[in-house]
C-alpha cells in the first residue's frame, strides 16, 4: 500500500478509482457515492469487505489491516458488572437483566407498584416514586446519555483511551465536502452527473416514486439551485463592485467562478432515462412475437425477454456481487446445498465444466391488480427469473440477486415460443459460454427449475388438473385409482425417468400417457431433463400451504370435540403468547371455527405447527391420545425438513417417520381422504438426496420478487403495454443495483469496544482464555452475520450427545470479534432435558453459572433461539432439527 503526501496510507474507491487518506476517502464516498454506498466499502486494495456504519468500517481497518484510525468505543455497551448484567437499583429486588431497555421497563414496574427507585444513570442521586416524574427526569437530564451504569473501563486507563467515543457519523457534516487541496474531483462533471443520476434512479426505481413526482422534484431542485446561484451572484457582484473593480471585470470573475450548474442531461424524464441507459449496466428487454390465437389470426401479441447472455455478462461487471466460479465438493456426507445433491453431482455437464455457472430458473404467475376485481386474470403475468447458484446461499436468496428473464401475460403463454427462446440461449451458454474479461470463456448450465406444482407441471409438460387427473405426480407414475385404496399410499410406484417419459409421449390413451401432455422445451438441453428429475419441489406449497393446514385443523377440531379447549380459549392463547422477535413477524393467525384449514401464509403455518405444543401446553389432557401423537410426528417431520443441513444417515429415519405419520393419520381419520400433496411429501426423503436441503430450493424467496412488479405497476399509473413498462423499470432498477447499491455486508455491527479482561469476572476471563483468544478483541452486544441477527440474551445450541439427548444451550452474554473478524460468543451454559410430549427443551436451573466461549463455526445451528417461559418453566423450541452429525439415536 503506497503512501500519500501526508504520510498516511491511501484508500481506493471501488466506484470510481479515487485515492486518498481515510478521512478524505470517507468524505469522497459521502459526497459522490452516497446514493449507492449504502454499505461502506473498505477501500484497502485487495479487500472486498463492506460495512453498514462508519464505526464498523473504522474497527475493521484498525484491527484487520492494522492501520491507525480513531478507535470507536461505545460506552452504552459496557456491562454494568463483571458478569455483563444490568442490575435493578431497588435494594430488595436486585434483578439482573440483559439490556438497558429491559432495565428501564423493569424499573417502571416498581414505580407503578408505588416503590421509590433511584435513577440508574451513573452519578445521578435522584430518587422517584412517581412514574411520570421519573420518565420526565430521564428525558430532560439524560437525553443524550446512553450508559445506565458505571463504566467498567478502569479509571487508570489513559485519558486519550476514553476519548474515542463517537456516533456513527464520526466526520462532522460540515466537513463532508472535499476541498480542492484534497482531491481534483470537484470539477469532474461526469462524477457529479453520475451522483445525481443515481439519486434519481434511487427515487424512481428503488423507492418506485412515480415518474411525474420525480420530475417535480427535479424541477424544484433546479429552481432552488438557480435562486441560490442568483443570490450569491448578486451579493458577490455588489461586494466586488464596492472594492472598486470594473463592471466588466466583475462579470468576468462571476462567469468564471459561478458557471451554470444546471444538469441539463437529467432535466427531463426522457433525458434521464437515456442517461441511465447509456452510462450504466442496462440490459434492454426485447419484444418477442407470440403466435396469434386461432380466433384472431391477425392479432399481434408479444412477451418481453431480457437476453440471458447479456444479463450474465452484466452480473460479472456488477459492483454489487462477486461470483466465485470455484467449487469445493463435500466429502463428509453432510448435505448443505443443492451442489451436494445427486442431481448436481451426477450431472455430466457440471462434471466436465466444474467452473461453469449453475443457473436456477423460477417461473410463477402473479397478479398486479386486485385478484378479485373486474380485471381478474386480465393482467395476470408470468414472471421468469434466474438465480446464480455459484453465489453462497445467503446471497443467492436476496431478492436483488434474482435476474429477470421474461415477462408474459399468463393467458397468452405459449410454451414453445416463450420457453423455446430461453432454451435457445441456454444451449448457446452450454456450448459457447460468455467471454468474461479477466476470466475467459465461462459456460453455464441449468441446475434445476423451481416453482409451485402448477407452474412446474406446465414447464415439464404434465397435466395440471390435480383434483381429477389420474396421474398427478411429476416424480413417479402413481395412479389415483390405486393411491385412493387402503394400502395405496404405501405402495411403491415407478419413478419417472427420461426413458419412460419418452415412452409416455408416444402414448395415445390416458393409461399410456401417464400424465405426460407434451414434450418440454427444456429437454432439448444436454445438461437438463425434467425427469432426471429437474423440477424441484417446494416445501411451502406442498406441505405448509398444502396438506398441513388441513390436517392441523382436523387435529384442532378433534381436541375441541374431546373438551381440551374451545376455539375462543385457543385464540386467546395464540394472541397472548409471548412470541420471539422472529416469530412475531409471522405470528400464527387466529383459528376460524367454520373453516376446514388454518389461515395465513407458509411461515405463519410453520410457526403455528412448531409452537402449538407450547401455546396449548396447559390444555393437553392426554399425551397418549393418538391424534396428539400424530400431531407430534408431524411437528418432528417439519423440524427435520426445515434443517438447513443434514447428515445422509438421517434420510431413512425421515422416510420412516413420514410413513408412520400417514398411517396414523389414516387410522385417526379414516373417512377423510388423503390429498395429492400427501403423496408428494412421501417423496421428501428422495428430494433431500436429490436437491439438497428443501429450504434452499423452495420458491418463497423467488416469490418475493413479485412485489417489485406489483409496486411498479401502481407507480406506472397506466396499464398500456404493461409488460414493457415493468420489464424496462426492472432493468433500470438492476442498472442501479449494479452500480454497487446492493453490496452486502457479511458482518454488520455498529458499536464495539475493546475487550479489557480486568473488567470481567475470573470465570469469564478463564472461558475466553480456554478458547485460545489471547490477542486483541472487540466486544459488541449485537451483530448481523450473513443476514442473521445475534444479540445479547439469545440462546444458541452448543452441543448434544445424540439426537434429542443432552442438548446444551448457551445464553449470549456478549459477542467477541477477533482481528480477522471471526465471531465468538461468550455464553452462560445451560443443560436441558427434552420433553417429547411438547417437543421442546426444558432448561435446567444453574446454581453456579458456568461460562464458555464458542466460535460461530462450532454451533450446532446458525439460527438464534428464544427462551420461552411457560408457567414458570423455561423452554427452548428449536427452529429445525439438529441433524448435521451422523445419526446416533439414544438406545
Amino acid at each position: 500500500m503506497s503512501d500519500m503526501a501526508d504520510g498516511g496510507p491511501k484508500f481506493n474507491c471501488q466506484f470510481c478509482g479515487f485515492e486518498g487518506p481515510f478521512n478524505t476517502f470517507y468524505k469522497h464516498l459521502v459526497q459522490f457515492h452516497r446514493h449507492v454506498a449504502v454499505n461502506l466499502p473498505c477501500g484497502v486494495p485487495g479487500c472486498d469487505r463492506v460495512f453498514s456504519s462508519e464505526s464498523a468500517l473504522r474497527t475493521h481497518i484498525r484491527c484487520f489491516h492494522a492501520i491507525s484510525v480513531a478507535k470507536p468505543l461505545d460506552d452504552s455497551s459496557v456491562p454494568p458488572n463483571a458478569d455483563g448484567k444490568f442490575i435493578c437499583t431497588v435494594p430488595h429486588c436486585q434483578k439482573q437483566v440483559d439490556s438497558t431497555a429491559e432495565l428501564m421497563s423493569h424499573i417502571k414496574l416498581h414505580l407503578s407498584a408505588g416503590f421509590k427507585v433511584k435513577c440508574p444513570f451513573p452519578k445521578c442521586t435522584k430518587k422517584y416514586s412517581v412514574l411520570s416524574s421519573f420518565t420526565g427526569h430521564v428525558t430532560r437530564t439524560h437525553k443524550n446519555q446512553k450508559t445506565l451504569v458505571p463504566s467498567c473501563v478502569p479509571s487508570s486507563l489513559p485519558q486519550e483511551e476514553n476519548d474515542f467515543l463517537y456516533e456513527d457519523s464520526h466526520v462532522d457534516n460540515e466537513d463532508l465536502y472535499l476541498t480542492t487541496h484534497e482531491a481534483n474531483f470537484k470539477n469532474d462533471k461526469q462524477l457529479w452527473l453520475d451522483s445525481f443520476a443515481q439519486f434519481y434512479m434511487r427515487l424512481e426505481y428503488e423507492h418506485l416514486i412515480p415518474q411525474e413526482t420525480v420530475q417535480n422534484i427535479c424541477e424544484e431542485m433546479k429552481m432552488v439551485h438557480d435562486v441560490n446561484l442568483d443570490f450569491i451572484s448578486m451579493r458577490l457582484k455588489s461586494r466586488l463592485s464596492s472594492e472598486g473593480l470594473a463592471a466588466e471585470k466583475v462579470d468576468e470573475i462571476l462567469k468564471d467562478c459561478l458557471p451554470s450548474q444546471s444538469s441539463k442531461p437529467l432535466s427531463t424524464s426522457y433525458l434521464r432515462r437515456q442517461y441511465y441507459i447509456n452510462n450504466f449496466l442496462y440490459v434492454a428487454p426485447v419484444p418477442v412475437k407470440l403466435p396469434p390465437p386461432k380466433k384472431y389470426p391477425h392479432l399481434k401479441r408479444y412477451f418481453y425477454y431480457v437476453p440471458l447472455k447479456e444479463t450474465l455478462q452484466a452480473c460479472f461487471k456488477s459492483k454489487s456481487m462477486k461470483i466465485n466460479l470455484e467449487h469445493e465438493p463435500s466429502y463428509d456426507d453432510v448435505i448443505r446445498d443443492f451442489t451436494d445433491g445427486t442431481l448436481f453431482k451426477e450431472n455430466e455437464f457440471f462434471k466436465d465444466n466444474p467452473k461453469a455457472l449453475r443457473l436456477i430458473l423460477f417461473q410463477d404467475a402473479f397478479e398486479v391488480v386486485c385478484a378479485i376485481g373486474y380485471a381478474k386474470k386480465k393482467y395476470k403475468i408470468l414472471g421468469i427469473y434466474v438465480a446464480i447458484g455459484n453465489l453462497p446461499d445467503y446471497l443467492r436468496s436476496r431478492v436483488k440477486s434474482f435476474q429477470l428473464v421474461a415477462l408474459c401475460k399468463d393467458r397468452e403463454l405459449d410454451h414453445t415460443a416463450v420457453f423455446g427462446k430461453i432454451v435457445k440461449d441456454l444451449k448457446d451458454l452450454e456450448t459457447n459460454g460468455i467471454n468474461v474479461p479477466g476470466v475467459g470463456i465461462v459456460k453455464a448450465g441449468l441446475a434445476f427449475i423451481a416453482g409451485d406444482n402448477l407452474g412446474s407441471h406446465a414447464v415439464g409438460g404434465f397435466y395440471q388438473n390435480f383434483s381429477k387427473s389420474r396421474f398427478f405426480c411429476r416424480f413417479c407414475q402413481v395412479d389415483r385409482n390405486i393411491f385412493t385404496t387402503h394400502n395405496g399410499p404405501f405402495r411403491t410406484y415407478e419413478l419417472r425417468t427420461p426413458a419412460n417419459y419418452a415412452e409416455c409421449l408416444k402414448g395415445k390413451k390416458i393409461t399410456t400417457k401417464k400424465g405426460v401432455k407434451f414434450n418440454s422445451e427444456f429437454n432439448k438441453l444436454s445438461s437438463f431433463h425434467v425427469c432426471k428429475p429437474g423440477l424441484a419441489p417446494c416445501l411451502a406449497h406442498d406441505a405448509f400451504e398444502g396438506f398441513i393446514k388441513y390436517d392441523a385443523m382436523l387435529f384442532i377440531k378433534h381436541f375441541v370435540a374431546r373438551g381440551w379447549f374451545t376455539i375462543e380459549e385457543l385464540n386467546a392463547k395464540i394472541d397472548s403468547f409471548p412470541y420471539s422477535e422472529i416469530h412475531r413477524r409471522d405470528k400464527p393467525q387466529p383459528i376460524q371455527e367454520d373453516s376446514d384449514k388454518l389461515k395465513g401464509k407458509a411461515w405463519c403455518i410453520c410457526n403455528f405447527i412448531l409452537l402449538f405444543p407450547l401455546i396449548a401446553e396447559e390444555f393437553i389432557k392426554d399425551v397418549d391420545d393418538p391424534v396428539w401423537k400424530c400431531f407430534l410426528i408431524l411437528i418432528e417431520t417439519v423440524e427435520l425438513l426445515c434443517s438447513p443441513e443434514f447428515h445422509i444417515s438421517f434420510v431413512p429415519y425421515i422416510r420412516d417417520l413420514f410413513y408412520e405419520y400417514i398411517a396414523l393419520r389414516m387410522q385417526c381419520f379414516p373417512h377423510v381422504p388423503l390429498r395429492p400433496k400427501h403423496h408428494y411429501s412421501l417423496h421428501n426423503y428422495l428430494y433431500l438426496l436429490i436437491f439438497g436441503p428443501m429450504l434452499k430450493s423452495w420458491t418463497l424467496r423467488f416469490e418475493s420478487k413479485h412485489s417489485f412488479f406489483c409496486r411498479a405497476a401502481k407507480a406506472c399509473k397506466q396499464f398500456k403495454n404493461i409488460l414493457f413498462s415493468l420489464a424496462v423499470r426492472h432493468e433500470l432498477h438492476q442498472a442501479y443495483v449494479r452500480t454497487g447499491s446492493a453490496k452486502f455486508a457479511v458482518l454488520q455491527f455498529k458499536k464495539t469496544r475493546e475487550y479489557l479482561c480486568e473488567s470481567y469476572s475470573t470465570e469469564i476471563q478463564n472461558a475466553i482464555r480456554a478458547a485460545g483468544l489471547d490477542f486483541a478483541l472487540n466486544v459488541c452486544m449485537k451483530v448481523i452475520f450473513k443476514g442473521t441477527k445475534f444479540c445479547k440474551g439469545q440462546m444458541i445450541a452448543l452441543e448434544q450427545s445424540c439426537y434429542q439427548v443432552d442438548l446444551v444451550f448457551g445464553r449470549i452474554n456478549f459477542i467477541l470479534l477477533t482481528p480477522d473478524e471471526k465471531l465468538f460468543f461468550l455464553v452462560e451454559v445451560y443443560k436441558s432435558q427434552f420433553k417429547p410430549h411438547i417437543r421442546a427443551y426444558s432448561l435446567l436451573f444453574n446454581t453456579d453459572p458456568q461460562y464458555k466461549c464458542v466460535s460461530y463455526d462450532s454451533l450446532l445451528s446458525y439460527y438464534p433461539l428464544h427462551n420461552y417461559v411457560v408457567h414458570g418453566q423455561s423452554y427452548v423450541k428449536l427452529k429445525h432439527a439438529l441433524v448435521s452429525k451422523s445419526n446416533n439415536f439414544a438406545s
